[in-house]
């Protein structure tokens, strides 16, 4: 936006909304500018009611004077006689205007001097609108109140996160360090100082007889009987996988398991139960005899 364009927008505000995007790329560039500010927010009256909250905040906290704000918000335009200063006196006006003064000084000290009767100097009470001056003390505090609740918000997630971090490293630097238990060592010395216990002589003597009665009856080992040869293996159901297990998850566990046989036959199961995914069961089918 070059500087004719931004003249015409202060003069006249009807086209500001057009603007909107320039605006804002004014405000990143010039955030203190005051008429940048004012500009992006009446431009900036599309927006949702907390977006646009937020900007009035921002514009007040930047602003000097609040009453332009007020001006621009309320009736849509800053008068042009807002906040003029009157223009300072010619040079010769004021030096006239000394030299008259110095002439009335000269007459009056001419002239004999007459008490005249004081009398009593009375201020003149003018009425206040209380009223008034409460709604504008009350839109002050609202403002004030949204800036710094949004400058507390940006400011506070920075201090959070460090508190936050202090606490951890303080926590990890007072937490007292576990001992770890080290085991007991034995030596080898210390180990054979350990006498047996000593059996008693009762219990040798049994421990004989024992023996000698085992040898005595000459017990022999019965051999087992003899099995069938035609006896059906009983882990072979077991082993069978039925119609209703078969299942893909199934397969792919077979497969890791390093089962491709097992694998392969339920992928066969599967072309049957499921027609639809029989190239994809195939290539799975081939990729497992390759292995």
């Amino acid at each position: 936006m070059n500087k004719e364009r931004f003249n015409q927008l202060v003069k006249d505000y009807s086209q500001v909304d057009s603007q909107y995007k320039d605006l804002e790329s004014l405000v990143s560039q010039y955030p203190y500018s005051q008429p940048v500010r004012m500009l992006n927010l009446k431009s900036s009256s599309n927006l949702t009611k907390k977006d646009y909250q937020q900007r009035l905040a921002l514009a007040a906290f930047y602003t000097t004077d609040r009453n332009v704000l007020r001006f621009l918000i309320e009736k849509g335009k800053v008068p042009s006689d807002f906040g003029s200063r009157p223009k300072k006196p010619i040079k010769r006006q004021v030096e006239t205007e000394k030299k008259q003064a110095k002439a009335v000084a000269k007459a009056d000290a001419t002239k004999p001097r007459t008490k005249e009767p004081t009398k009593p100097i009375t201020k003149e009470s003018k009425p206040i609108d209380a009223k008034h001056l409460r709604d504008e003390v009350m839109v002050n505090l609202e403002l004030l109140q949204q800036t710094k609740a949004s400058f507390l918000k940006l400011a506070g997630l920075d201090e959070i996160k460090t508190k936050s971090r202090e606490e951890t490293v303080i926590k990890k630097q007072a937490a007292p360090k576990k001992a770890v238990a080290k085991p007991a060592i034995k030596t080898v010395a210390a180990v054979t100082k350990k006498k047996a216990p000593a059996v008693p002589k009762s219990a040798r003597t049994k421990k004989n007889e024992l023996i000698d009665k085992f040898i005595a009856d000459e017990p022999s080992i019965t051999r087992g009987k003899t099995l069938r040869k035609n006896q059906s293996d009983l882990s072979k159901a077991s082993s069978e996988l039925k119609e209703d297990l078969v299942s893909e998850n199934l397969a792919i566990i077979f497969a890791k398991q390093g089962k491709a046989s097992k694998a392969i036959e339920i992928y066969k199961k599967l072309i049957w139960k499921f027609p639809q995914k029989k190239a994809s069961f195939a290539a799975r089918i081939e990729e497992l005899k390759k292995k």
